[in-house]
């Protein structure tokens, strides 16, 4: 049960990631041509002139598109498009979670053991915890970073943990 719980906090911190960035850059046009001209897979990309006008048409499901096939988990990955898109840094220090990555594949695809078939990663309650705390600070520091006014409200966001 540790395990599943363990895995499903990665699981909503991908969610909280994903649903964040995706409303942010739908909601302004700015941003979204942010994220068009600073995405690697964007630049690159390369038409005639006589294809702008089919290109920019169906600019939103290729955006769309895109998006749905990141990998939110990857955070070396999201960290740059949050912060070259819309300006959030991530916090410097996500080692652990980073770590809490790698732990959460284990259990996902070999019910937590490491690839070498060692014993796999025992998972307990304060583990758990402990990450449940380094997701919520890290959507806490996003949260704050897109609208600083939330800053004073530490304690209350999103909820106390016991």
């Amino acid at each position: 049960l540790m395990r599943l719980l363990y895995a499903g906090t990665i699981a909503a911190m991908e969610a909280y990631l994903s649903d964040f960035f995706i409303a942010k850059i739908k909601s302004d046009t700015e941003l979204m041509k942010r994220f068009v001209s600073t995405a690697p897979e964007f630049r690159q990309t390369k038409f005639s002139l006589s294809e702008i006008h089919s290109e920019l048409a169906s600019l939103d499901r290729t955006i769309a598109n895109h998006l749905g096939q990141v990998v939110w988990h990857n955070l070396s990955r999201v960290r740059l498009m949050y912060k070259d898109t819309l300006g959030i840094e991530f916090p410097s220090e996500l080692s652990a979670l980073y770590r809490a990555v790698e732990i959460r594949h284990d259990i996902v695809h070999r019910n937590g053991k490491p690839p070498d078939g060692r014993i796999g990663h025992v998972v307990d309650k304060a583990e758990v915890l402990e990450l449940f705390q380094m997701v919520r600070s890290l959507a806490h520091h996003i949260e704050v970073a897109s609208l600083p006014e939330l800053a004073a409200t530490d304690g209350d966001f999103p909820f106390e943990l016991p």
